[in-house]
């Protein structure tokens, strides 16, 4: 039985409403931060035009995976690196190792074709500056994809495919890349592409 000595230590011994301890001040200010980091994240993703709720592709320049040794092999064995690599040396670039496998070509003096960057099997080939190249993550990535397709595609291949794809997609949108099977596939804007609308059956695009 509890004496009224017992009573009153047992209240000395209670927390006061609305106190906290130092352990539950800390725990909470540790919320308030994360709670403020993750709003900072999404103004800054909002800010930079994407969208909070789908994270970002991950960063080209990853290590290989598994799936990037096979797409090595395989564009090797295909045929289409060798040929990478040969229209790289031929264009005067210079090579160095790229994301997930890949071979960067920077330098290339050509003018054909006339994109800023293309891929034949692993390689990367581009006018670029190797810093500006580097500086381009997402277009690193677009051409990775490419990369991947020629593995798909059994190699040169791709080469007549991509064509086909490429005046399918000037006869319906007047632009080599908006319907392009291959292009969509690897990011049209990732590739610096901007999407155009249907043309009309004997008229402008709609």
């Amino acid at each position: 039985m509890l004496t009224t000595h017992d009573l009153t230590g047992l209240r000395a011994q209670r927390k006061p409403r609305g106190c906290a301890t130092g352990d539950e001040m800390r725990w909470r200010a540790s919320i308030r931060y994360g709670r403020l980091r993750l709003m900072r994240t999404r103004r800054r993703t909002r800010e930079a035009g994407l969208d909070a709720s789908h994270p970002p592709r991950s960063d080209p320049w990853d290590a290989p995976t598994r799936a990037d040794r096979l797409r090595q092999v395989a564009n090797v064995l295909n045929l289409s690196t060798p040929c990478g690599l040969f229209v790289a040396l031929v264009g005067g670039a210079d090579l160095a190792s790229g994301p997930r496998g890949t071979v960067i070509a920077t330098g290339y003096r050509w003018r054909v074709p006339a994109a800023s960057a293309f891929t034949v099997g692993d390689v990367i080939v581009s006018r670029l500056t190797p810093d500006r190249l580097t500086g381009r993550p997402r277009l690193l990535a677009h051409e990775t994809r490419h990369a991947t397709q020629y593995a798909c595609c059994l190699g040169l291949p791709m080469l007549p495919a991509y064509g086909l794809a490429a005046g399918w997609s000037w006869l319906r949108t007047g632009d080599p890349a908006s319907r392009n099977l291959f292009e969509r596939r690897a990011g049209l804007v990732d590739g610096g592409y901007a999407e155009r609308p249907l043309r009309r059956r004997g008229g402008p695009p709609r």
